[in-house]
C-alpha cells in the first residue's frame, strides 16, 4: 500500500482559479498501475503512455507523471475538483 504526500502548488501568479496538486506516492510510477484505473472515471490516454508518461484524465482533472517517478502532477479543469483528488489519491494507495 502506497502512501501518498500531497503539495499544493501556488497558483497565485496564474489568472485561473483552477488548482494544481503535486502528489508524491512512496513507490514509483509503473505501466502496470494504470489498470487500477481500468473500471473508474479516470481515462487513459495511449499517446502519453506510449511516450512514457502516465497520463490520466476524468472531466474535472489531468494527473501526469513520467514512468520510474514518484510524483503526479495534478491540474483541475474545473474550479473545485476536491472529490475526484480524493478518488485518484484512494486508487493510487492501492500501487
Amino acid at each position: 500500500m502506497a502512501t501518498i504526500k500531497k503539495t499544493i502548488l501556488d497558483t497565485s501568479s496564474c489568472k485561473c482559479s483552477k488548482g494544481q496538486i503535486l502528489l508524491e506516492l512512496s513507490v514509483p510510477l509503473d505501466k502496470s498501475n494504470l489498470q487500477l484505473f481500468a473500471n473508474t472515471r479516470f481515462l487513459e490516454n495511449k499517446t502519453y503512455t506510449n511516450l512514457g508518461l502516465f497520463y490520466i484524465e476524468s472531466i474535472d482533472l489531468t494527473a501526469i507523471g513520467p514512468y520510474g517517478s514518484n510524483r503526479l502532477n495534478i491540474k483541475c479543469k474545473t474550479a473545485n475538483c476536491s472529490n475526484n483528488i480524493i478518488e485518484l489519491e484512494e486508487i493510487l494507495k492501492r500501487v
